[in-house]
């Protein structure tokens, strides 16, 4: 897996509005995409295909890898 060397264009949390770090921990929202996963904390876990609840924890990422 690559990492991003850091000359790609910076990125902005839709919710907070700071800009992603390599490393920080991230998730996926149905409608804004990649957040904070902090800035998630309390939404509810859906299927991203669907929109469909399904409960349990959200998958997590971190910023600056490729998953």
């Amino acid at each position: 897996m690559a990492e991003h060397t850091g000359e790609e264009e910076q990125m902005n949390c839709p919710i907070c509005d700071d800009q992603f770090q390599i490393g920080d921990l991230c998730a996926l929202d149905i409608e804004l995409g990649m957040c904070h996963a902090a800035c998630l904390k309390g939404s509810p876990v859906v299927d991203l295909d669907t929109g469909e609840e399904i409960g349990g924890d959200m998958s997590t990422f971190r910023y600056g890898k490729d998953v």
